[in-house]
């Protein structure tokens, strides 16, 4: 690591400038007889130094485990997993930007193939949303049951809602009123959903985050395919829907993509190429024209289980580099499902490593497409490899990113010596081995 100790002016404090950012002093501006780099570093906070870097360091590393578990779990989460039991006579069909546009083949599709969609946007659902609320401000509506109509595709739902102000207790505070009617509304039918949101809104100064300084609004959306239902609040008895804008929608719209060079809308979000036989769904909009391939047989998911492979393995490398700043209970929960399956591994032509990595063997391509049924059961089965692993991921990624991170203490040279030694001889082994 490159350490540079910049002045301005010869009474400035020093700026030490390190790869993970600029750090300034905090000492106080005093005469010292020792004003050199060397003295400034080794002077009264030498101790406390060194500790504020490994803990910059250590939040970039939770940052970039953080990424890295997030990518294999999505690569997990689009394994196109065959159909049937015989991979070798599959179609599938890929779609490079599975983020924007989905893809599926018909056992009848043309193979192999290639398609072209530029997605401009996907539809679009019809949506209410109220004006911010402060949550703890009391609401100023009559009290009493105030009762509204709901128009779901054109057949109307009366909806009553119990306003409290006044009455028999304490006034309703908008958080309870707005929870209220989102349940009155999730009670009439599941094809429009409402729900109460956090908005990024500070009242009255206080600290964005906490109940008295976050807003709240209601959404009422459609839920289903494409554009959703059509649906309309209007008040009959009270003034409970004009009063949070109720009535006033966003309106919902198709997708809307390019083929062959041709816009085209879809109201439902989906359409279809080489005569109905692949199908498309536009999830959001394409950076460019996405490709869609159509291929038979074994490969697509043979390179998908090696890439999962090499996420895996990547990941794991980069826990045991990373091992001084992290807690052993992340590598253990990850390569738990390999230290499981070992044995099983193996009769894929896939081998584990002491160090929790899985190298892949000359046969593996040869086992998923001539032995899929054990494949699928060692891998992708409800207790497979890809499955327990993708659990062990989720578990991880509902914790806070510094759930992991090991306590950080002063490390003496001779320490730190003897753990990049111990790093070096990892690196060796692993190469020997033919894991790098």
């Amino acid at each position: 690591m490159s350490i540079t100790v910049k002045y301005q002016g010869l009474k400035d404090q020093p700026l030490l400038v390190t790869p993970t950012g600029r750090h300034p002093s905090t000492r106080e501006l005093e005469p010292t007889p020792r004003l050199t780099a060397s003295g400034i570093y080794f002077s009264g906070e030498a101790s406390q130094l060194p500790l504020s870097l490994r803990q910059a360091e250590q939040d970039r590393v939770m940052d970039e485990v953080r990424r890295r578990v997030d990518s294999l779990a999505r690569a997990i989460d689009r394994l196109p997993i065959p159909k049937g039991d015989l991979p070798g006579v599959e179609v599938t069909a890929l779609s490079d930007q599975p983020e924007a546009v989905a893809a599926v083949a018909t056992t009848a599709a043309t193979s192999p193939a290639w398609h072209g969609v530029q997605a401009r946007w996907p539809a679009q659902v019809q949506t209410i949303l109220t004006a911010p609320q402060n949550p703890i401000a009391l609401t100023d509506l009559p009290d009493g049951v105030h009762t509204f109509n709901l128009t779901i595709d054109g057949e109307t739902h009366l909806v009553e809602v119990r306003v409290n102000n006044g009455g028999g207790g304490p006034a309703d505070d908008q958080e309870e009123l707005l929870n209220r009617l989102a349940r009155a509304i999730n009670g009439v039918d599941s094809r429009v959903l409402a729900t109460v949101e956090e908005v990024g809104r500070d009242y009255g100064g206080i600290a964005a985050g906490s109940r008295l300084g976050r807003g709240l609004r209601l959404r009422v959306e459609g839920v289903g395919a494409g554009q959703g239902v059509d649906f309309s609040l209007e008040d009959v008895d009270g003034s409970l829907v004009e009063t949070y804008g109720l009535n006033r929608s966003i309106a919902g719209r198709p997708a809307r993509v390019s083929l062959g060079g041709a816009l085209v809308d879809l109201a439902e979000g989906q359409t279809s190429l080489d005569q109905g036989q692949v199908g498309l769904r536009i999830l959001d909009a394409s950076d460019g024209e996405a490709t869609i391939s159509v291929e038979t047989g074994a490969g697509p998911i043979t390179r998908a289980l090696r890439d999962v492979i090499g996420q895996y393995n990547e990941l794991v490398g980069y826990l045991d580099l990373q091992a001084d700043l992290l807690r052993p209970s992340l590598k253990d929960r990850i390569t738990r499902p390999t230290e499981n399956l070992a044995r099983a591994l193996d009769q894929l032509d896939l081998r584990a490593s002491p160090q929790g990595r899985i190298k892949e063997l000359a046969g593996f391509a040869t086992q998923v497409a001539a032995n899929y049924e054990t494949t699928f059961a060692t891998l992708l089965g409800p207790t497979g490899w890809a499955t327990t692993l993708r659990e062990k991921l989720r578990q991880i990624q509902a914790m806070d990113k510094d759930a992991f991170a090991a306590e950080l203490v002063e490390v003496s040279p001779r320490e730190q010596r003897r753990r990049a030694l111990m790093a070096l001889e990892q690196v060796r082994a692993s190469i020997v081995e033919g894991y790098y």
